[in-house]
């Protein structure tokens, strides 16, 4: 996997800049057009991730699974609360970071319940509900606490539980990373290794149109647009199917 200084040696070298892959020694510290090409980098990165985001289509790369360990008479629940957990297999156990939103909407693959006690061999589904009729049902009078059986997103971007669990429940699902930003020299893009060239395409194409140079917004743009139709085959998640409406 390359490094974000390697990816801005790549454009260096794309671009014809004096003395090539050598003119930058870091990512930090710069003017100019390296300055640039350093800011082109990390931005182009930003948006291959950001692509798609509002289409309800989502990068696989950038899902995560969490686990959501429940304190009894507590539904509300937000990304960092210490109740949530990245539970990815690569990622056991740690905090939840660079959240973007929650993956819980899904009929196909609903959200899994269990009384943490009993543990996961009597595990269950939570059905989704939409956020007002939530509330009108789980917030309205005297509530009984219960084993949760529904879920949904507040407009805090909170997830929340009905009815109001009365024990300790484990709930496991998934949510979506927001975008890494590359700062330092050593950072490496966790887009997969294959497609990894698409951030040096696209930023070249970006120097291109600050220099006013055609041809290199068309070599830019002509690799990217390859780059990045194999990585939307390959990594493009399917539209996800909702609750049925009847």
């Amino acid at each position: 996997m390359k490094t974000y200084l390697e990816i801005c040696k790549g454009v260096c070298r794309e671009a014809s800049i004096a003395s090539g892959e050598s003119a930058i020694t870091s990512v930090a510290a710069n003017t100019g057009q390296l300055q640039r090409i350093v800011a082109n980098v990390q931005q182009a990165w930003v948006e291959v991730q950001n692509m798609h985001q509002h289409s309800g289509l989502y990068w696989r790369w950038m899902r995560r699974e969490f686990t959501l360990t429940t304190v009894s008479g507590t539904s509300k629940y937000a990304f960092d609360s210490s109740a949530i957990k990245d539970t990815t297999e690569s990622l056991p156990g740690t905090a939840v970071s660079r959240f973007r939103n929650w993956l819980i909407k899904s009929y196909s693959d609903p959200v899994k319940i269990y009384l943490t006690s009993s543990g996961v061999g009597g595990e269950g589904w939570l059905t989704y509900m939409d956020w007002n009729e939530f509330k009108y049902i789980y917030k309205t009078g005297t509530q009984n606490s219960a084993m949760p059986s529904v879920i949904t997103i507040d407009p805090q971007n909170k997830i929340q539980i009905g009815p109001v669990p009365n024990d300790i429940y484990t709930i496991t699902g998934d949510f979506m990373l927001s975008a890494q930003v590359l700062l330092n020299d050593g950072d490496m893009p966790d887009i997969p290794v294959d497609f990894e060239d698409l951030i040096m395409w696209k930023a070249l194409s970006r120097h291109g149109l600050q220099k006013n140079a055609s041809e290199l917004v068309v070599i830019g743009e002509d690799s990217a647009a390859t780059y990045l139709g194999q990585l939307e085959s390959d990594q493009l998640s399917e539209i996800p199917i909702g609750v049925p409406l009847a």
